[in-house]
């Protein structure tokens, strides 16, 4: 999950970094290695290394005991496998958030959001 969400995470803080503090350092160099594929990890790469940290992390169960089925869910998890997945979440929830906000404005009929 790390090395598939690491592009991503990297773009994302070349991106705030150019776009709130003026240092286009790390943005442009995340995109000079190949633009498609730094694309494909904000659309396809962060989001996979969300689901997949969350089903390593989830377990579920059952148990049949006495004619009744009991179930648990528990989350077992190690400090990186927290970080990769909290990192993640934060790449996802900033770049699908923003793709939500711009359709939405496109939708109430802002031409700049377009």
């Amino acid at each position: 999950g790390a090395l598939i969400a690491l592009p991503a995470v990297i773009g994302t803080i070349g991106g705030i970094l150019k776009q709130f503090f003026g240092l286009p350092f790390l943005f442009d160099a995340v995109v000079s290695w190949n633009e498609p594929i730094a694309k494909a990890s904000l659309f396809i790469g962060a989001p996979l290394a969300l689901v997949a940290n969350l089903l390593a992390v989830t377990r579920i169960g059952f148990q049949r005991a006495e004619g009744k089925i009991s179930t648990f869910l528990a989350l077992e998890a190690s400090p990186l496998v927290l970080f990769v997945l909290g990192m993640a979440f934060i790449v996802v929830a900033l770049f699908w958030g923003h793709l939500f906000a711009d359709g939405l404005a496109c939708i109430r009929v802002v031409r700049a959001a377009c």
